[in-house]
């Protein structure tokens, strides 16, 4: 029972549960939320640039264009014909983007390399929908490397859907240059498939190359 001259309680006593444990008033733990919703905000926003160059190299062409028209500022550094270089590497999406958006269609790959060659280098790095979207646009089909012209590199690859593609597109099945004429320069890269399918595009096997014919050349090359 309490006399007149105890104090009042001012709550409850300490207990061994709550001894040590912080606590906190609503208008603290507001602020400590809307400093943690802060942070994550800071997570979550990255660099335009950054983004952009993901979105490049997953072919991402919805999200490149979407980024582009968010920073109109990034127009200058990733312009039309970068992407288009960027392209030949693989990305169709990319690369029918960067079309639309103006880019030359005889841009040089990034190594200096000419478009066409670029996008059919060897057999299993050669994406169909890239030389297909080039030739639909009117790609230079003759521009060479100083080595291989696109039929050579086709020819080279054995891939008889690229020869077919780039005779039909208008290359000369029988243009000779100083390797001979393509069903030759078949025989001397051993691509045997390939010189098939040049005889099924149509190429003349009785074209002499330095004064042998075919029948000369063939024992040679078997």
């Amino acid at each position: 029972m309490s006399t007149a001259n105890e104090a009042p309680s001012s709550g409850p006593e300490p207990t061994a549960a709550n001894e040590g444990r912080e606590t906190f008033t609503m208008e603290e733990l507001d602020r400590r939320m809307k400093g943690l919703l802060e942070v994550q905000k800071q997570l979550v926003t990255r660099d335009p640039r950054e983004e952009l160059s993901t979105a490049i190299l997953l072919d991402r062409a919805h999200k490149v264009q979407q980024i582009l028209e968010g920073h109109p500022d990034l127009s200058s550094e990733f312009t039309p014909a970068i992407l288009f270089a960027s392209a030949l590497s693989g990305k169709p999406n990319l690369l029918k983007l960067a079309i639309s958006m103006g880019a030359d269609i005889n841009t040089p790959a990034k190594d200096g390399m000419p478009t066409l060659v670029s996008a059919c280098r060897t057999r299993s790095t050669t994406n169909p929908e890239i030389w297909k979207t080039l030739l639909e646009n009117g790609v230079d089909l003759l521009a060479n490397d100083g080595h291989f012209s696109p039929l050579q590199k086709a020819i080279n690859n054995e891939d008889s859907e690229l020869i077919k593609a780039l005779i039909a597109h208008g290359v000369d099945p029988n243009q000779a240059d100083e390797k001979g004429t393509p069903l030759y320069f078949s025989l001397h890269m051993n691509s045997i498939a390939s010189f098939y399918t040049l005889l099924e595009c149509k190429a003349d096997p009785n074209i002499q190359n330095r004064g042998q014919s075919l029948l000369h050349y063939v024992p040679q090359h078997r």
